[in-house]
This record gives structure tokens, C-alpha cells and sequence, in this order.
């Protein structure tokens, strides 16, 4: 093989290879990239609760979606008042209030307390997940147990302790998605450096759905 015709080929395996890997780049980047935080909120008459914030930091429009705690045992929970409607665009936040006092006073739910349709007064928190899930479709955009535990546990604390935005900076950590791990802002550096993604906050670049 001469050294030109060496050089072609190279040259030609070398573009075949960065357009197939900026292609697979391309999917990746395509795929749900969701940011959520739990607080609190009061309003008038007594009026208070959790709620979560959701926001859209990928480079993907994001479908109308619900929120849903899914239990295998139990089923599926939605304890959100119902929000605006519509696609969420790249950046784009929205909040889902959860109402848990009145007049303060609990608002008591019984899905918590029956598993497999027994009843049952002490719920283990270890197989609960936080879903959230394109609307009208079996579509997941995102999925986290220990998030689920953890916000199974707040809403069973609000109303058995009368716990009103009461929880514990560990608690917090669990209730919202991940932080970005310091290996994950490396390969971010290395893909921005490639040009194959922007550059985002690292306190906006958490776990993506599977």
C-alpha cells in the first residue's frame, strides 16, 4: 500500500468514525436531562405543602408529563394539584404544588396504608419510586427510588407528625435529583472541549432517565 493511498484511508476511517460518534453523541443528548427540587409553599387560609419544581436542562423539548409515586404493591399516587398544561422547552422551570394542610390541619391520605389491599399503619420506605412520565403514555422521562422513599416518607411525616416544611438537609439531598459527581463534570469537560455539547452549570448537570 503506498503512502498516499495509506493516508486516504485513514483520512476516510477517520471521518466515518467522527460522524458515528457525534451521531451517538447526538442521541445521548437527545435524551431527558431533568432537574427537580422540593420546597415548600403557604397561602392563604392555612393553605400549605410540598412541592416540586421541574426543569427542563436538556437540549429536548420536553412533552406534557405527570408526576406519579409508584409503589409495586400499591400502585400509582399523583397528590399534585394540576398544573399547566403543555411542553416544557429547554430551560423552561414548572411547579407542582401538593397540598397537605388546610386550615391546619392534615389532609390525610389511605394510600400510604394499604399494600397488596391490606391495611397497614407502619409503611417501609424502601421500594417506593419517583416517576415522572410523558402524559398519556407509559413513556418514562425519569425514574429514581430513592427519591420516592424519600418523598413517600415526607408525605407520611406531614400527616402522622404534622411536619410543615419541616425536614432535614440529609432529607433534601434525597428529595431532589442528583447532583453532578466529580467524574461527570470531567467527561463534560472532555465532550465540551470536543465540541460535542455546550457548556452547562454543574448545578444543573444531574442523572438522566435510563
Amino acid at each position: 500500500m503506498s503512502f498516499w493511498s495509506g493516508l486516504f484511508i485513514g483520512a476516510a476511517l477517520g471521518a466515518i468514525a467522527s460522524v458515528a460518534a457525534d451521531r451517538a453523541w447526538r442521541k445521548v443528548e437527545l435524551r431527558p436531562r431533568i432537574r427537580a427540587r422540593f420546597g415548600h409553599f403557604k397561602k392563604v387560609a392555612g393553605i400549605s405543602g410540598g412541592r416540586y419544581t421541574i426543569q427542563n436542562i436538556g437540549a429536548a423539548v420536553m412533552q406534557d408529563y405527570e408526576i406519579w409515586l409508584y409503589h409495586p404493591q400499591r400502585g400509582r399516587y399523583n397528590p399534585f394539584e394540576e398544573s399547566v398544561i403543555g411542553v416544557l422547552h429547554p430551560g423552561q422551570k414548572r411547579t407542582h404544588e401538593m397540598i397537605q394542610f388546610k386550615e391546619g390541619k392534615q389532609i390525610p391520605t389511605n394510600w400510604f396504608h394499604s399494600c397488596d389491599g391490606k391495611t397497614t399503619t407502619e409503611p417501609v420506605f424502601d421500594d417506593f419510586e419517583f416517576l415522572i412520565q410523558m402524559k398519556d403514555s407509559d413513556n418514562v422521562l425519569y425514574r429514581n427510588k430513592t427519591m420516592g422513599n424519600a418523598f413517600a416518607r415526607q408525605c407520611v411525616d406531614a400527616i402522622r407528625h404534622g411536619r410543615d416544611g419541616e425536614w432535614t438537609y440529609g432529607e433534601q439531598q434525597q428529595l431532589d435529583t442528583p447532583r453532578a459527581t466529580k467524574w461527570g463534570k470531567r467527561w463534560t469537560r472532555i465532550a465540551v472541549f470536543l465540541g460535542l455539547r455546550q457548556q452547562p452549570t454543574w448545578e444543573e448537570d444531574v442523572e438522566c432517565a435510563e
